[in-house]
């Protein structure tokens, strides 16, 4: 992730840090991981390529920062193994679909 700088208290800086990202999770969420890219990035965005690489030089840098900002239930930490949580959220996604929701942790 990126460090925090002096210049991550400047209000433009924190505008084009959140369009970026957003950016970044809306690719993310629409066309996975696999579809950012700086120039991606970029054109969601409408902030400059230049200025994208200057904030985050490496993919993985833009991936790691955006991930952090995304609140998703697989990347919260969890008392439990993940198998057994998962196998708790699907059997729960499928007695709501089904309209059998029994299970008391749904």
């Amino acid at each position: 992730m990126t460090p925090a700088t002096p210049a991550d208290a400047d209000p433009r800086v924190r505008r084009t840090r959140a369009a970026v990202l957003d950016a970044v999770a809306t690719l993310i969420a629409t066309e996975g991981l696999a579809s950012v890219s700086h120039q991606r990035a970029a054109d969601e965005s409408g902030v400059g390529r230049a200025t994208i690489y200057r904030h985050w030089p490496t993919v993985s840098d833009l991936l790691f920062d955006a991930l952090d900002e995304y609140d998703s239930p697989l990347l919260r930490p969890r008392d439990e193994p993940l198998i057994l949580w998962l196998r708790t959220e699907l059997r729960c996604a499928g007695d709501q679909s089904s309209g059998n929701a029994r299970n008391e942790d749904c």
